[in-house]
């Protein structure tokens, strides 16, 4: 069997599929009534995610380290300062750390930014404190939390920025679900009809 192949079961399938509309939709709400001129924020970026962490602590009690990684990811990526890029990853790498499958998160992102294998390898070596060795090691061996925040770095065209956090979140909380399924299955099963909150 292929290694890189996730297997869902259907209830999964289900609650990924109709929590990811409810945040689409979150983020299309806030897309849609901005003035002429005015474009996806981080302040946009941080109500969609204080609504996913709303959801998740009424159906857990907690935010998952998987979860709450994906929103800071997310916000980092609006971040508008460096200096707010840097707090927020900063963050991050203290929740993703420990948290198995984290390469699998990152490269995700990585793939959506347009990050080459060797950067996702630095920057899941960086979250998770593995030491690079080998040719890595020579190219990446200074890397720290500043160089990874340019890799969050956005293009000046501010109309892609609530298309470019809908596929972060997208994929990384497709991720993030599957990471956490197995131990919460039963309590965000329960929880799914009360996912119109992530709106």
């Amino acid at each position: 069997m292929d290694n890189d192949v996730q297997v869902v079961d259907e209830r999964e399938l289900a609650f990924r599929t109709k929590f990811l509309f409810a945040v689409d939709h979150a983020i299309d709400l806030r897309m849609v009534n901005k003035p002429k001129g005015e474009f996806f924020s981080y302040e946009d970026a941080h109500d969609v995610c204080s609504r996913v962490r709303m959801f998740f602590t009424k159906a857990l009690g907690f935010v998952p380290p998987e979860v709450e990684g994906s929103c800071l990811i997310g916000e980092t990526l609006l971040a508008p300062t460096m200096l707010d890029k840097i707090d927020l990853l900063k963050k991050a790498v203290a929740v993703l750390g420990p948290v198995a499958g984290i390469g699998m998160l990152i490269g995700g992102v990585g793939m959506i930014l347009g990050w080459g294998a060797g950067v996702v390898a630095a920057i899941t070596a960086y979250f998770t404190g593995i030491s690079l060795t080998g040719p890595l090691a020579l190219i990446f061996g200074g890397i720290g939390i500043a160089t990874i925040a340019t890799y969050f770095a956005l293009t000046d065209d501010k109309s892609t920025y609530g298309a470019k956090f809908r596929e972060i979140m997208r994929e990384s909380l497709t991720d993030s679900i599957h990471l956490i399924w197995d131990k919460y299955a039963s309590a965000l099963s329960a929880a799914q009809d009360n996912i119109e909150a992530a709106k």
